[in-house]
Parts: C-alpha cells; sequence; structure tokens
C-alpha cells in the first residue's frame, strides 16, 4: 500500500466514524489510560455513572472488595474457586468447538492469532451460565448499583499480540 493511500484511508476512518478514529484512541489511551477507545470510555462512563446514581442498590455502590477492585483495577480475582468438574467440562466444551470450526477467529494484520471466540456460548457451552451464579451476580449488583441482565456471555482464548501492532491498532483481546 502507497504512503498516498494509507493517508487516504486514514482520513476516511477520521471523516467516518471520528469517536473510533486512531487519534481518538490515543486520546482515549492518554486520558483513560487503556486502550478501550475514547467513545466506549466516555458512554461507559455514562452509563455506569447513571446506574450507580439512579439503580435501586445505589446506596451499596462499590461495598464489596471484589466490586472495588474492578473499579480500581479494571479486573478482579473471584475470591471463590469454580467447582474443577466445571472448569474442566468448559475447557472440554470449547477444545470440541475448536475442532468442529464452532468458533470464530481474529488475526492480526501479520497473519498472528490474535483470539478465538466461541460461537453460540450458551448452546456450545450450556454449563457457561454456572459461572454466572449468585456470587457473581452480587458483585455485579454491587459494581453497577443496579440489577443487571447478563443475556450473552462472551468465551474466547486470547493470544499475545506484538507491541508493534498494539501501537496502531485498538485489539480486543488486549483490553
Amino acid at each position: 500500500m502507497t504512503m498516498i493511500e494509507q493517508t487516504f484511508r486514514r482520513a476516511q476512518g477520521l471523516i467516518s466514524d471520528p469517536m473510533n478514529s486512531g487519534p481518538a484512541l490515543a486520546v482515549g489511551r492518554r486520558v483513560f489510560g487503556n486502550n478501550a477507545g475514547f467513545k466506549q470510555n466516555v458512554v461507559g462512563g455514562l452509563e455506569i455513572w447513571n446506574a450507580r446514581r439512579n439503580g435501586p442498590f445505589s446506596g451499596n455502590v462499590l461495598h464489596d472488595d471484589t466490586a472495588r477492585a474492578v473499579e480500581t483495577v479494571g479486573y478482579a480475582k473471584a475470591p471463590w474457586r469454580l467447582e474443577r468438574e466445571l472448569v474442566d467440562t468448559l475447557e472440554q466444551r470449547f477444545e470440541a468447538a475448536i475442532s468442529q470450526k464452532a468458533v470464530t477467529e481474529q488475526f492480526a494484520e501479520d497473519e498472528s492469532p490474535v483470539n478465538v471466540a466461541l460461537k453460540n456460548p450458551l448452546s456450545n457451552a450450556p454449563e457457561i451460565r454456572e459461572v454466572f451464579d449468585a456470587r457473581m451476580q452480587a458483585v455485579v449488583h454491587a459494581y453497577f448499583g443496579s440489577r443487571v441482565r447478563i443475556y450473552t456471555p462472551d468465551y474466547w482464548r486470547n493470544f499475545h499480540v506484538k507491541p508493534e501492532i498494539l501501537a496502531n491498532h485498538e485489539r480486543f483481546s488486549e483490553r
């Protein structure tokens, strides 16, 4: 691709969706300290603020240690363990889905794998519902201050993405 074509493609992206463009990603990294993008951070932040302000559990927002860790760090290790049998079953379902091509694969520009995601997780691994038990729901309620319906889980495996690719492109697997 020539330099003119690259410049044209970048300008096209900036004009068509400025809040998801390369410059917006760079601003999002600088302002929010993550790769989620400027638009996603602003819209998501407003939705969380609204739920916490107006939700039925607004008085209990972040009173849970795990929910506070999600707020502070962006993720948290659950203070409980899933049953080994459940984990083994989910791993077997995922491997079976890969062999049956019931997955979606994403590749970087250099053709290296970025992630592989299970298609239709509730059909291909119905046991995944067991992960979202009362303990998990309590953390979600404490984080959002509102009732939340988890209706479509994602189930995927990430692969390392080279830093030179991440410098110019946001990759879901690195969030």
